[in-house]
């Protein structure tokens, strides 16, 4: 096999491992349901991310076939997690805001209903995942050159670099959602590119998921914001709490945008680069390390 197949397998395994491990999640009964849900569609995430690598490299067609194939089950599996993180959400609020703890339960009361007339279909995820393993098992490997897997990450990084860049206080929610989605998948990157042995990027890959924490958080902010105005449209004390609940958006998101901005500085060419002398260097290394096509 040639250096070319053998980074192309190595990235295949990756994807197809992070398919077990979302079956996996979903089967262990030592987990709570919230906790399968989560650890699920933490695979899914991975393995879409990791996908991404091939995204300037194959025809769109294929790439958006693939990419499908990979999001189905994780929307399946979206309105469990949005009540299993809202719903303790919504009552801890309510204890600290109490002078809106009304209208903030039965903002909750109102999301636990809905769930239950929306919950998850596990044959129908089951079977997502399934197709998905067929497909990825399936497939022939595409010859995957050192330096594509690192234009795979340079381009990664620009849309997270532009992503970033549309983000400010007050502004769209779905400016904060996307920022958000591109730091985690090119955290996951990086982490795939640690576990093949690229010491270098283990920092930059903790600085970013300790940010995905915090848009997380952010994130979790917006929807139950946005939950509780469609919610309780009607109640009189809605004005007063979006009034208390923008001010308080406002503060995290000036914070994350002044707390991120070094992260930022380097281009995606300067990472293109240095991926890609990275795994030139890694394919003419004898010594094998475990988990790295050499």
């Amino acid at each position: 096999m040639g250096s070319e197949d053998r980074w192309a397998e190595a990235l295949r395994e990756a994807l197809v491992a992070a398919l077990h491990d979302a079956q996996a999640a979903l089967r262990d009964e030592a987990l709570s349901d919230e906790a399968r849900v989560h650890e699920a569609r933490k695979a899914l995430r991975r393995g879409r991310a990791q996908l991404a690598l091939l995204r300037p490299h194959v025809d769109r067609r294929s790439y958006k076939r693939w990419d499908v194939l990979l999001a189905l089950p994780a929307r399946l599996l979206s309105v469990q997690r949005d009540a299993d993180v809202l719903a303790p959400f919504l009552a801890a609020r309510a204890e600290l805001w109490p002078e809106h703890r009304g209208v903030l339960l039965r903002a909750r009361s109102a999301l636990l209903r809905d769930a239950q007339s929306g919950s998850v279909d596990s044959a129908a995820v089951e079977a997502a995942l399934a197709r998905a393993l067929a497909t990825m098992e399936g497939s022939a490997v595409v010859p995957l050159a050192p330096g594509r897997l690192a234009e795979g990450f340079g381009a990664s990084w620009d849309r997270l670099v532009r992503a970033r860049s549309k983000v400010k206080p007050g502004g769209e929610d779905a400016a904060w959602h996307l920022w958000r989605k591109r730091v985690k998948l090119v955290r996951h990157q990086l982490q795939l590119l640690v576990a093949w042995g690229w010491a270098e990027g283990e920092p930059y890959a903790a600085r970013l998921a300790e940010e995905a924490q915090q848009l997380g958080e952010l994130t979790d902010e917006l929807l139950a914001w946005r939950f509780v105005e469609k919610s309780a449209a009607k109640d009189k004390s809605l004005p007063a709490l979006t009034r208390q609940w923008r001010t308080h958006v406002e503060r995290l998101q000036r914070r994350l945008r002044r707390r991120t901005r070094g992260l930022y500085m380097e281009s995606a060419a300067s990472w293109t680069k240095r991926v890609r002398r990275w795994l030139r260097a890694r394919g003419r290394d004898a010594e094998p390390v475990e988990g790295v096509p050499v």
